[in-house]
């Protein structure tokens, strides 16, 4: 099968898939919820009228999945993260993202600074 490379970035037929089958799955809960709330309130429609009412709700719910989809997908390509880089220290090599390095760096400072004192207190025994 030829599969397309995944870039972190999704194709809006992609996306137009993924909102069709969520709201779907939402019809079909809305459906049978319309059944047994609507008659809570005092609302008596025909199994008919729930039909289309839930087909609005369902149209609705396509068009505003689509576009949230889209528009995320929008500001992914806009800001995307920054690459993966290497943070690299003696031996130790580290893959990390940017958001990861202030983390890693204080890691590192505090594995220094106790492999000095280990390295001070041998020397001293």
């Amino acid at each position: 099968m030829n599969r397309r490379k995944f870039d972190g970035v999704q194709s809006r037929k992609y996306s137009f898939i993924e909102a069709v089958t969520n709201v779907l799955i939402g019809y079909g809960i809305a459906f049978v919820s319309q059944l047994v709330i609507f008659p809570m309130y005092g609302g008596t429609f025909t199994l008919e009228q729930n039909v289309y009412i839930g087909a609005w709700f369902t149209l609705i719910s396509l068009v505003r999945s689509y576009v949230i989809r889209r528009w995320f997908t929008k500001k992914t390509e806009r800001y995307p993260e920054k690459p993966m880089t290497y943070l690299l220290k003696g031996d130790d090599q580290v893959l990390c993202g940017e958001r990861a390095r202030p983390f890693i760096k204080a890691a590192q400072k505090i594995v220094i600074k106790a492999n000095n004192k280990n390295r001070i207190n041998n020397e001293n025994n």
